[in-house]
């Protein structure tokens, strides 16, 4: 539910343009939450990038997280053309969602009910617990195309996707002492995925379940500070188009369908404080494995399942309100990122970050109305091949925003998007291309998407 409604218009470099409602009135029992955007971007490059994107949510709720119900369904269509890998891209997306929640026990902990008896769950004195259902629905339409100066030549793959899934979890809080207390989990999901595809080899359906268990052992807290322990089995989902393929649609060649659900296993440890005066910090050491790293192969437009992984680092985080008018945070995070087989090409994961910094200043309320901040994000070096040979450079990136609330109706804001203007790219890849006039086997080189260059931005906002 929106505080109030909100309707806002941008407009800045490039030929961006973005317009937004939202609102969440009540109707009935329950509110329905609505927002819909339109955004419109050229871009920096020679051939304009003429992107536009629809994109929308309907969402009715009655109750509360305890005892309530939701129902939501978003959309997105965006169509542009890209100077990347891929010339021209469409997307179409709807999603369908539906979450309820119901209090199994009676409330909270050891709440009353309404006739005035603790309810509590009999193993347990101090115990809440929640489940719940989730349903999602995507349709999907893409293609990959032989193209020169953007004309189509012919088509290497074109397919419509649907994929349908439905999660189901159980969790359970309960606080067994005074200092420790456990979160239990499990959720079990079900994939669908249904491709037509102009290849007939790569049409079919397929489904697959999986079930997560996970554990949370929290302690404390001593001096607003506790220490933790999470740990569980997950999963990422392939892409459709992968799960079903006998076909390289480039090739021609056979290939074996990719495993629709993938098991990941994770575990951290940590500690967290709000010891010190309006500082909220944590430092957490974390763990993933991953049974296959899933690879994309642009130049064939499909998926494949790759090599299994081990991944882990340290993460530290902060938030610091010195006073009522200034926020700073500041996270710092290394990775370590290896394949955990043996193969002669070598064991790092091309374009795995290794450090990122992540750090800004807001100021809001200052001096009657002044808002703004400035942000800074850091990539550090990453290897683009297996072997290590090959690294991508560090990427630097500020960005700035100031604006003011004039009452509680209207407010305006400029944004400056890379404000010291760095020239770097957003991605870099390392494979082999030929250029007009080289040799027809081509060359190994690095090939990236460059960073755009500084943009600014104006923006006034109104509350209804």
């Amino acid at each position: 539910m929106l505080p109030s409604g909100i309707a806002s218009a941008t407009i800045g470099s490039h030929g961006y343009v973005r317009g937004l409602l939202a609102d969440s009135p009540q109707v009935g029992n329950g509110n329905l939450l609505y927002a819909f955007a339109y955004e419109h971007n050229d871009g920096p490059w020679r051939n304009a990038d003429d992107f536009g994107k629809y994109n929308g949510v309907l969402k009715y709720s009655t109750g509360d997280a305890m005892n309530g119900f939701s129902l939501s369904l978003l959309g997105y269509h965006a169509d542009w053309d890209a100077t990347d890998q891929a010339p021209r891209r469409a997307t179409l997306g709807f999603k369908l969602s539906q979450t309820w929640n119901h209090d199994l026990f009676g409330g909270a902990a050891a709440g009353k009910d309404a006739g005035g008896k603790k309810a509590v769950v009999p193993f347990a004195p101090n115990s809440s617990t929640t489940i719940g259902l989730q349903t999602r629905y995507d349709n999907i339409r893409n293609g990959l195309y032989r193209t020169q100066a953007t004309n189509r030549l012919s088509t290497t793959r074109s397919d419509h996707t649907i994929e349908t899934s439905v999660g189901a979890y159980f969790e359970n809080k309960t606080q067994w002492a005074e200092k420790f207390r456990t979160v239990v989990g499990v959720r079990g999901d079900y994939f669908h995925f249904d491709v037509d595809s102009n290849l007939d080899a790569n049409d079919g359906d397929r489904g697959k379940f999986i079930a997560s268990p996970k554990l949370s052992l929290i302690f404390g807290p001593w001096a607003d500070t506790e220490l933790y322990l999470n740990g569980g089995l997950g999963y990422h989902s392939n892409d459709a188009r992968g799960v079903v393929a006998r076909v390289d649609p480039l090739s021609g060649d056979p290939v074996s369908k990719a495993d629709p659900l993938v098991r990941t296993k994770g575990a951290e440890v940590g500690i967290r404080t709000a010891f010190l005066p309006g500082l909220q910090s944590s430092l957490t050491f974390w763990l993933l494995d991953i049974d296959s790293e899933l690879l994309f192969i642009g130049d064939a437009g499909n998926t494949e399942a790759s090599r299994p992984s081990r991944r882990y680092g340290i993460e530290w985080a902060n938030f610091y309100e010195p006073t009522k008018w200034l926020t700073l945070d500041f996270d710092l995070a290394f990775s370590h990122t290896r394949f955990r087989d043996s193969a002669p090409e070598g064991s790092r994961i091309p374009g795995s970050l290794e450090t990122v910094v992540a750090a800004g200043a807001s100021v809001h309320d200052f001096y009657g109305g002044w808002f703004g901040s400035l942000r800074l994000r850091y990539f550090g070096e990453r290897s683009l091949i297996e072997d290590d040979s090959v690294r991508a450079p560090a990427t630097t990136v500020v960005n700035a925003q100031v604006g003011y609330q004039f009452n509680k109706t209207w407010s305006a804001n400029v944004e400056i998007f890379n404000l010291f203007d760095e020239e770097s790219s957003d991605i870099d890849y390392y494979y082999t291309s030929r250029l007009r006039g080289e040799p027809s086997d081509g060359f190994d080189d690095i090939h990236s998407h460059p960073n755009e260059p500084r943009a600014v931005r104006f923006t006034v906002t109104a509350k209804f």
